[in-house]
């Protein structure tokens, strides 16, 4: 069985080579290829290889793959559900849920004290030889002038900052955001920004980030706005720029709903904080999410241009 995969990162030429070639495996017995990729990539490339061939009205793209692929098979979007439970397996190490910061480990050391010059370090077994050699050596090293032997006990280096321990509260919130998070490789995404956001903040900030049930913390606005730059790359710049002019006393779900009437993934966002709001706490004031909008825009290539914040909005 050969599985191929990532042809989405190749060029249109090396995809319609990849796809000749597996024409020709599928012609030998007993040999199975299966290809997981975009259909969507699929099609582009091949009309963009044989624009001449596909101008006829006998011939599509899609008639093109279905000579190559006998059994096609289109995974169905994830749920919400699942992808809450995707989010949360990524984040939901070990380390993750002890809730407060590793102590490094420290080699175990022996009750019994180290002994001193001329004592016997270790018995040798009784079935050892002794040679001539061992004895003069021994010999030598008990006739020099040695300090007592002490045992160095070396403390490991913090392997693992606080700043990478992430609490329950956070991974609770982030598997609520599985709606936003359409495929699995968004979902590590978003997992991979915002633990690189949250090591960048400060030790002594790290309790108001994470805040607690009762008094939610700013991990809440990153994950929201990470979950939306990665999740609706495209539509993540008309979020971010509404967000950063509104009123900073103002509701973010009354700020999402004011986007324009066909901007579908910012009446999802607002409706999708007004749910969770039902459920637990959620900073909720414009003010609190301007400051980190041209911070986050930097991890998107289509939010490239907000990362500087405007100069009416101030740190609340």
């Amino acid at each position: 069985m050969l599985y191929i995969d990532d042809l989405d990162r190749c060029p249109p030429a090396r995809v319609v080579e990849v796809l000749e070639a597996v024409h020709l495996m599928l012609a030998l017995p007993l040999f199975v290829v299966v290809v997981a990729i975009d259909p969507r990539w699929l099609l582009a490339s091949l009309h963009h290889h044989y624009q001449e061939l596909f101008t006829q009205d006998s011939a599509t793209p899609l008639d093109y793959l279905d000579k190559i692929f006998q059994i096609p098979y289109a995974l169905a979007p994830a749920s919400q559900e699942k992808t809450g439970r995707y989010l949360r397996a990524l984040l939901n190490t070990r380390s993750d849920t002890t809730g407060s910061t590793q102590n490094a480990s420290t080699p175990p050391t022996s009750s019994t004290p180290s002994k001193g010059h001329g004592e016997e370090q270790a018995s040798a077994p009784t079935d050892a030889v002794v040679t001539e050699t061992d004895r003069a050596m021994r010999d030598i090293l008990d006739s020099l002038d040695r300090p007592p032997l002490r045992r160095v006990r070396f403390a490991m280096p913090e392997l693992q900052p606080a700043q990478l321990i992430l609490q329950q509260t956070e991974i609770d919130f982030m598997e609520r955001l599985g709606s936003l998070v359409p495929t699995p490789r968004a979902a590590k995404k978003l997992v991979n920004l915002y633990r690189l956001v949250r090591i960048g903040v400060d030790h002594d900030d790290l309790p108001d980030f994470v805040g607690s049930p009762k008094s939610p913390g700013t991990h809440q606005i990153v994950q929201i706005l990470l979950a939306t730059l990665v999740g609706h790359p495209r539509h993540s710049t008309v979020i971010l720029k509404t967000i950063m002019k509104a009123d900073p006393s103002g509701h973010i779900s009354d700020a999402l709903k004011a986007c324009p009437p066909n901007h579908a993934p910012a009446r999802t966002l607002a409706q999708l904080i007004e749910e969770i709001t039902t459920q637990m706490p959620v900073i909720t004031a414009i003010g609190h999410y301007q400051p980190w909008c041209a911070d986050l825009a930097r991890f998107s290539f289509h939010t490239r241009t907000l990362t500087e914040p405007p100069e009416a909005a101030a740190h609340p």
